[in-house]
């Protein structure tokens, strides 16, 4: 059942701005710098995007393509009633997904109701789904994107998803629960934000050459060769979850989807001290 919670951000000073006027401009900000979003991506309506989920300074560069695409194809082809957004357990796993109850979530940019009846709708008859509030306490993944939606949709409603493993039934679940949600219109339209950095290593070079192939395997939909490819020492996407929910969703509407790459980044461009020390990949893609 879902509960009577506002859910506040957790994160709010640490990887954004608390400060609603300094978030606000930050966000604006990275919007207002991403490129304008091609006719190749906009044609038709954008269904969903990866976004990374690093602190805003790292990776809000990135995550400024994800929402600019989704904003100018609101434009136009429709608003979305609510946003489903689906990060994942950094702190532990758990086994299925976790969805949040909850009657609002506020963050520093405003507040956005929870679309309890969509939740509810996705778990029913799908055990692997579930409303739990427990593993979204204190996790960012999730919860960065949602200043972002706050401000291009400051009416939509929100699905708060994390995914606490990678099992194939957890993932398919949810994927079934995004297609009944599309061919029904239960709720009426939405779209999907997947929370996913890319590879975190050391070398400046490793990481450019292994994001842009997992750029190529997500642009391609090629969902069995990003599953194979990742495991736990080579986690070509911190978030390959989420990523693979949106890619097997988006091949489920059709085979005219396609993924497009909006931008890429690393820690390294912008902070040149973490080569050789830490660098982590970001990516912005689009699918429509």
């Amino acid at each position: 059942m879902s509960g009577g919670q506002r859910r506040q951000a957790i994160g709010a000073g640490r990887w954004f701005p608390a400060a609603e006027s300094q978030l606000r401009s930050a966000v604006d900000r990275y919007l207002a710098a991403a490129s304008p979003i091609s006719e190749q991506v906009l044609a038709t309506p954008v269904l969903g995007v990866v976004s990374p989920h690093a602190g805003y300074e790292y990776s809000g560069k990135v995550s400024g393509y994800s929402f600019r695409a989704l904003r100018e194809s609101a434009v136009r082809h429709g608003e979305p009633n609510y946003v489903v957004i689906v990060g994942f357990s950094h702190s532990g796993s758990f086994p299925g997904a976790a969805i949040m109850p909850g009657t609002e979530f506020v963050s520093p940019i405003g507040t956005s109701p929870l679309a309890n009846d969509v939740a509810e709708k996705m778990c029913l008859n799908r055990p692997k789904l579930k409303m739990n509030y427990g593993p979204h306490h204190g996790e960012h993944s999730a919860e960065n994107q949602i200043p972002f939606v706050q401000a291009i949709f400051p009416h939509a409603r929100l699905v708060v998803v994390l995914l606490g493993d990678h099992a194939a039934a957890t993932i398919n679940q949810l994927v079934d629960a995004l297609v009944e949600l599309r061919t029904t219109s239960f709720g009426g339209p939405f779209v999907v934000v997947s929370s996913s950095d890319m590879l975190h290593d050391a070398d400046y070079d490793k990481v450019v050459s292994t994001d842009h192939h997992t750029l190529e395997l997500v642009t391609r939909l090629d969902d069995a060769a990003l599953a194979s490819t990742w495991n736990y020492s080579h986690q070509i996407l911190c978030g390959i979850g989420p990523v693979l929910v949106l890619v097997k969703f988006a091949k489920a509407c059709g085979p005219s989807m396609r993924a497009h790459t909006l931008h890429y980044r690393n820690c390294g461009d912008d902070f040149p001290e973490s080569k050789g020390d830490w660098v982590v990949g970001y990516g912005a893609v689009a699918f429509s």
